[in-house]
């Protein structure tokens, strides 16, 4: 039997999990391979070892990078006698581990043991020669939808082998997300197995635990913040016009229309008395207590609320833009961190009113910040590159009256805006994966609009991306992830191999026809370039540019689905949803059909056969497809005027 020593340096958890993850891989690959684990404090002379894990001897083998912390390098020399695998931290340890098994041949198209591709073959001879460093310091996913702790524990486990380094739990309830698939309110056709308070923290403490396992940098936090200045359930009994709150609390509430009074009845989408210093206090006191009680905390997020135009328009807080009443606030916050020593660092949110740069105020600390870029109302379909030039002229920031811009070149501008007076770390938080991806059917304009923001990041001076999607966007493919994960590792990676390494690793033979299929739905059906949230100018589309060809596509493929239905190989799994994906492509077609022909009523009967079936079909789904937050979707951009 061959065997290969594998020595792990140190004794870090991370570093740990990375020797177990290569001796299960290998052992998969080449049953005949045995792998011996030995530990050592340093590197040693011996040959005929493979050293994993760091150590002074291959700082030189590593690209220079900024910061040891947040950015990724790799370095791996091996050959079947023996080498390195080792990276810049403990993560990018793990993540050049999962590197050294993608050259070997391993593929994982997809969160979960299906979307595992592992050959098998004989590992007698191999030689892997890598030394990189990651295009962009932040490459992430936030979570959001209605998700199972089991598929948030996939994404966790899925994310390092991609070469992606962050996971954001989002909110500061994040149990929400969790709590909503257990309840299946959206789903009356599923059990509600509900949850307690007691089981949801296990279950979150249990996600933290594996991102520790793999060192994952942890952003938390974000909206919610205006609701914790005033401490806990504070707002369970509250009414709209604030009946239930004491005189000195109602004062921190903004003013608008003359009353003070929750926006949309609800404390998270309702902002603050900027002005008043108690409520500033409230917020930076929250926060500082938060940093302080999670200290492993890499970055917090403070944001405000989650709605535009609410601002407080008393007299006080009119003399400030939104935004300078914002930096006003998170120099408070920076100010009591270092009284307190903590370096936690602090994200700051370009979104709705706040992509207005402030006018009078100053980052003190700059380094403790990192500029978020969410533009939330653009459009998709185009690139940031082609967007550089700004034409028009921004409108002034007018309090509570803002319009927020659909294109992207007024975006970027307001972007520009903020990095004339901040040019520190930045990334952008975008809704590929939680919109727009819900009108592409084959997922290959959304995969393709991916790949162009994030080759264009650079051009806009942004230094990463987090993706803000549902947990499960893998219905029909993977490919949008996947082509996002590779190209945040490496922006030159060129999208037609990322396509055809995709597509014939998750469906083996036939792939090429897999590809055509979904790749002429994208082309046919135009939802996707729809807003969001629908289209004012086109409610009633057009949204398909020929149905003839729609279904002479669809039933063109019915013969390939026939001839691997019943395949038993690792590919199965992905070809088993295509099935159910073309009847999902028939429902939906007659439901866009009917609105365009003006049959407003029947094409909302149609929609309800349409979330029925993805209703009756969620446990089977349940993996790859959100259907909470999807459904909800496709309704606005059919049916919606906005």
């Amino acid at each position: 039997m061959k065997q290969l020593c594998l020595g792990v340096i140190g004794s870090h958890p991370t570093v740990e999990f990375a020797a177990e993850e290569i001796k299960r891989y290998l052992c998969r690959m080449d049953h005949s391979l045995s792998v011996k684990v030995i530990h050592a404090d340093r590197k040693q002379d011996d040959e005929g070892i493979l050293w994993l894990g760091a150590h002074s001897f291959f700082d030189v083998c590593l690209p220079v990078i900024s910061d040891s912390h947040f950015d990724d390098a790799i370095a791996i020399s091996v050959t079947e006698r023996g080498g390195y695998i080792t990276g810049s931290n403990e993560r990018s340890i793990l993540i050049a581990a999962y590197r050294f098994l993608t050259e070997l041949g391993c593929r994982w198209v997809r969160p979960g043991t299906e979307g595992e591709r592992i050959p098998q073959k004989d590992l007698s001879h191999f030689t892997i020669e890598v030394c990189e460093s990651a295009s962009c310091r932040h490459r992430g996913v936030c979570i959001e939808g209605a998700c199972s702790c089991e598929s948030v524990l996939d994404m966790v486990d899925y994310l390092p082998k991609v070469a992606m380094n962050t996971y954001f739990i989002q909110s500061m309830n994040p149990k929400e997300y969790i709590r909503r698939w257990y309840n299946h309110s959206y789903n009356p056709m599923r059990k509600r197995t509900p949850v307690s308070e007691k089981e949801l923290d296990a279950m979150l403490e249990r996600i933290k635990a594996e991102m520790d396992k793999r060192s994952m940098l942890d952003h938390r936090c974000g909206h919610g913040w205006t609701h914790e200045a005033f401490g806990k359930n504070v707002f369970a009994n509250v009414t709209e016009d604030l009946e239930g709150l004491d005189e000195e609390a109602k004062a921190l509430i903004a003013q608008t229309n003359g009353k003070r009074q929750l926006f949309l009845k609800h404390m998270d989408t309702t902002n603050l008395c900027y002005s008043n210093p108690k409520a500033r206090e409230g917020i930076v006191n929250a926060v500082v207590d938060y940093c302080r009680k999670n200290p492993q905390t890499d970055a917090v997020h403070v944001w405000l609320a989650d709605m535009p135009n609410n601002h407080c328009e008393c007299d006080a807080c009119s003399k400030k833009t939104a935004s300078d009443w914002y930096m006003v606030i998170l120099n408070q916050i920076d100010r009591k961190l270092r009284e307190e020593k903590l370096d936690t660092k602090i994200v700051f949110l370009l979104y709705y009113d706040l992509l207005w740069a402030p006018q009078t105020e100053q980052f003190e600390n700059p380094d403790r910040f990192v500029l978020m870029f969410a533009p939330a109302s653009r459009d998709y379909g185009k690139n940031y590159g082609d967007f550089l030039q700004f034409d028009g002229v921004i409108p002034p920031f007018r309090r509570n009256k803002l319009e927020m811009p659909r294109n992207l070149a007024e975006n970027i501008a307001h972007l520009k805006n903020w990095q004339a007076l901040f040019d520190g770390d930045s990334f952008a938080y975008e809704y590929h994966l939680m919109w727009s991806h819900c009108g592409d059917l084959g997922y290959e304009k959304c995969a393709q609009n991916l790949y162009g923001d994030i080759r264009d990041l650079e051009k806009i001076g942004l230094n990463g991306f987090i993706s803000v999607q549902s947990t499960k966007t893998f219905f029909p493919t993977a490919l949008p992830f996947y082509v996002m994960a590779k190209t945040l590792w490496n922006t030159d990676s060129d999208y037609e191999a990322l396509r055809v390494d995709y597509y014939s690793h998750a469906f083996g033979k036939d792939w090429e026809m897999v590809h055509k299929y979904l790749n002429t739905l994208s082309q046919l059906i135009t939802l996707y370039d729809q807003p969001p949230f629908g289209d004012n100018t086109a409610p009633y589309g057009p949204f398909c540019t020929d149905y003839a060809r729609l279904e002479e596509t669809c039933k063109g493929f019915e013969p390939v689905l026939a001839g691997n239905i019943a395949r038993t190989d690792e590919t199965a799994s992905d070809w088993a949803l295509l099935p159910l994906y073309a009847r999902y492509i028939s429902l939906l077609t007659e439901v866009i059909k009917l609105r365009e022909e003006r049959k407003d009523e029947q094409a909302k009967q149609a929609f309800i056969r349409f979330r029925d079936f993805l209703r009756e079909q969620e446990a089977t789904l349940e993996w790859v497809y959100d259907a909470f937050e999807t459904p909800r979707i496709v309704e606005r951009k059919i049916f919606e005027q906005k």
